[in-house]
């Protein structure tokens, strides 16, 4: 109802499940809001479509963000902004520790070595001005969740860390289940140091 009438809303994600949370939602709605199914790398936009893109593409995969912002670049109009959410550097450290010292020391290590850290807010403002963006302003803040061991193999946390980690190795996820098999306590605290950045294009 907030949209500027005659706009649309497109979302776009690659995954069919997490689309389909919204999908009897926007059911009820205008028809001015779209899914679609799609790898970002692969949009099918043309150059100055939107006003405003806003995301969050470095969960997963924080390697990619000055990739994901260059190809969204040409998308965005002049004078069009950009707004991305997103763990910085520091967040799940005791989640890391806590699978990294129950893991076996004949075990391969190289999983770990192949984990990508999450940037942080200085990082965030290079990749968005090697991007071609205009940094704008940025915030931060942390959140501490206390989390039952038992149930953390099925959380959407970490289904979404086990394909941060090696890519959903199956090394990792062997570790993991080790790990919590191993261990006394019932609870593990986990914090997270979630960013929020904008930009716009001149």
């Amino acid at each position: 109802e907030k949209l500027p009438a005659g706009s649309r809303a497109i979302a776009i994600d690659e995954s069919r499940e997490n689309l389909g949370k919204f999908h009897d939602k926007l059911s009820k709605r205008k028809a001015n809001v779209f899914l679609r199914k799609q790898a970002l790398q692969n949009h099918p936009f043309g150059e100055a479509v939107f006003d405003l893109v806003w995301g969050i593409w470095a969960y997963r995969h924080p390697e990619r963000l000055s990739r994901t912002l260059r190809t969204l670049y040409p998308t965005i109009k002049p004078g069009g902004s950009i707004i991305c959410a997103l763990p910085l550097h520091g967040s799940f450290s005791a989640l890391y520790r806590f699978i990294q010292e129950a893991q076996d020391p004949q075990q391969d290590t190289s999983v770990f070595a192949t984990r990508e850290e999450f940037p942080s807010i200085a990082a965030c403002q290079n990749s968005v001005e090697e991007a071609g963006f205009i940094w704008q302003s940025s915030s931060q803040a942390s959140f501490h969740l206390e989390t039952d061991l038992s149930q953390l193999g099925h959380s959407f946390l970490m289904q979404g860390l086990f394909n941060l980690w090696s890519h959903g190795s199956s090394n990792i996820t062997n570790m993991f289940e080790s790990a919590l098999k191993q261990n006394d306590n019932a609870k593990l605290d986990i914090s997270v140091e979630l960013g929020v950045f904008s930009a716009h294009k001149a």
